[in-house]
């Protein structure tokens, strides 16, 4: 049994001192995110940007619980190697050292960066127990782990409370105030509407848009409608007509409107008639080519009577007439 227990001590002990040097390199890669982290957080704030270092603080807050993590595993550890006589000559787990040893158990199955603790588990399973270390490890009821570790190892992402509190605690760092209220995230985070609700809202906009215009049809066909349906007609005839004007101005472009529809009219019947006299001219080519031979004649005749008259009026025409 001696020989057992100094077994299960020099295991633990070496285990242990391999898991400080772990510990220091994991702190040095979670600090470095948590600085870049918190960087981030407060230029977004420098820059009035609060909504995204709210997000952004979340990143903090995770790197920030790790750290805390690994602190109280380390303390456990070394309370553990203070009380190495007490682990050898017990076969049960005592009471004093069963929440120190039951966190270890349980941070051993969410630190999955952490071998070193998966050994200390099975150190502690072979010691008390698969059944010990199951009642850790899924929390049943009256479990004996530390609820602050618990917290810290949460998967679940942390409340909006926690995340407002870490948000002003680094504004307060830096001085600046933050814009929203404590309230106001949580409207724009959770009741942001998702597709499926934007698609019912555009489905009862559709339908309420129709039944008010059946509404307006059902109406519009009553006695005390007849009014406006005047009005509306007046208005649908000249669509230049602006609704500011009066009812006379309504009646002269109305009578202007049909003056113009009556021109219209004349210039289609007067384009018809001149293509009926192009077609008939175009019928006889015969006789528009004597026509015009007829016309070139009296041109010419008549060209010539003139020039007839002028010699008759010069005075060497009397002349020679004398002679």
């Amino acid at each position: 049994m001696g020989l057992l227990g100094k077994r299960f001590t020099y295991k633990f002990n070496k285990i242990s001192r391999v898991a400080f040097s772990r510990i220091a390199i994991l702190k040095k890669q979670h600090k470095a995110r948590c600085s870049y982290a918190k960087s981030d957080v407060v230029q977004f704030l420098n820059l009035g940007h609060h909504h995204h270092a709210l997000l952004r603080v979340e990143q903090w807050i995770e790197e920030q619980n790790m750290l805390d993590v690994f602190v109280m595993i380390e303390n456990c550890c070394n309370f553990l190697r203070e009380r190495a006589q007490v682990l050898e000559n017990n076969k049960e787990c005592p009471c004093e050292l069963k929440e120190v040893i039951s966190s270890l158990i349980y941070a051993s199955s969410r630190c999955g960066e952490f071998p070193e603790l998966q050994k200390i588990r099975d150190i502690f399973t072979s010691k008390f127990g698969k059944e010990f270390a199951d009642h850790a490890i899924e929390l049943h009821k009256n479990n004996s782990v530390n609820s602050k570790l618990i917290q810290k190892l949460s998967r679940s992402p942390p409340t909006m409370e926690i995340r407002m509190k870490a948000l002003q605690k680094i504004a307060a760092e830096i001085g600046v105030t933050l814009h929203f209220q404590q309230d106001e995230p949580i409207l724009i985070n959770e009741n942001k509407p998702n597709d499926d609700q934007r698609l019912d809202e555009l489905e009862t906009r559709k339908y309420s848009n129709t039944d008010d215009i059946k509404h307006k049809e059902n109406s519009q066909d009553g006695p005390e409608n007849i009014k406006y349906e005047r009005k509306s007609t007046a208005l649908d005839v000249d669509p230049i007509v602006s609704s500011n004007s009066k009812p006379e101005d309504k009646v002269i472009s109305k009578s202007n409107h049909l003056d113009l529809e009556e021109l219209e009219m004349r210039v289609r019947e007067i384009t018809k008639q001149f293509a009926r006299e192009e077609s008939k001219s175009s019928q006889n080519p015969r006789d528009n080519i004597q026509a015009s031979e007829n016309t070139e004649l009296e041109c010419n005749a008549a060209a010539e009577n003139e020039d007839l008259s002028e010699e008759r009026n010069h005075p060497s025409y009397q002349a020679r007439r004398q002679n």
